[in-house]
């Protein structure tokens, strides 16, 4: 059963942060803080960037691709934006990560988008206008058929990368939201992939009621059918919690 403390770790309501809380989020959660923007302020953001083209181009990553087996493994996409950081870890429960460091590190974890830290933009800047690298303009692809979601962020901020992953053993889904002002870190998720099949794991804000405040979560759908855009459902999946002294544990809700 969930404590009042545990649901507030799964959906985190959103108020002001510290800058300091950006360096955990740099450090690979070296220490969980979390915190975010107002509502109004991250919903202001978005209205703001709505009117923004991000075209993008989708690039087929053919050593990705080839290591997919559907008897033995599964594919993943992972949505991610400039300020929405993700990372997977295969093969490894929230217990065998997260308390499991090496010389004080995490160890396992697969970011889901690099980017070229010598490009340069106009003016110098380390991003273009619109806070975006050349990396974010590109998918990167091993053959997973369209969704509703993949179709409506062609144009969007949002882009995506595809992953094999092992199937029957657990995975892992860190993705977070910081922006200058804030930032919004949900627990990680842990499922296990059955083989052959395809996921989509992306960050969701929701409001409960128009006056509550804004809770983030991971969310897990898999693909079925078999027309050119696949239909989507939920999957239920497990969350890593800690006990507030840097112990993890996986949660079932």
């Amino acid at each position: 059963m969930e404590t009042s403390d545990s649901l507030q770790e799964r959906h985190l309501a959103i108020e002001p942060c510290s800058l300091a809380l950006h360096h955990r989020w740099l450090s690979h959660h070296a220490k969980e803080g979390r915190c975010s923007m107002k509502w109004l302020m991250l919903a202001a953001g978005a209205l703001l960037l709505s009117g923004c083209s991000y075209n993008k181009t989708n690039l087929h990553n053919e050593a990705e691709a080839a290591k997919y087996d559907p008897a033995t493994s599964a594919r993943l996409r992972i949505y991610s934006a400039p300020e929405k950081l993700a990372s997977y870890v295969p093969g490894k429960t929230c217990e065998a990560y997260f308390n499991h460091r090496v010389n004080g590190r995490l160890v396992g974890d697969i970011v889901t988008r690099t980017h070229d830290p010598k490009q340069r933009y106009i003016l110098w800047r380390t991003s273009d206008v619109l806070n975006m690298k050349a990396e974010d303009y590109q998918n990167q692809v091993i053959g997973m058929p369209a969704t509703a979601h993949t179709e409506a962020v062609k144009t969007d901020r949002l882009g995506y990368d595809e992953f094999v992953i092992p199937a029957n053993q657990p995975v892992l889904v860190d993705i977070g939201y910081m922006v200058e002002n804030g930032h919004c870190y949900p627990p990680a998720i842990q499922f296990v992939p059955e083989a052959g099949k395809d996921y989509e794991a992306s960050l969701e804000f929701r409001k409960d009621s128009i006056i509550s405040s804004a809770k983030c979560s991971v969310d897990l759908v898999a693909l079925s059918g078999s027309g050119a855009i696949q239909e989507t459902r939920p999957v239920p999946t497990n969350y890593c919690g800690n006990d507030g002294h840097g112990n993890y544990f996986t949660v079932t809700p």
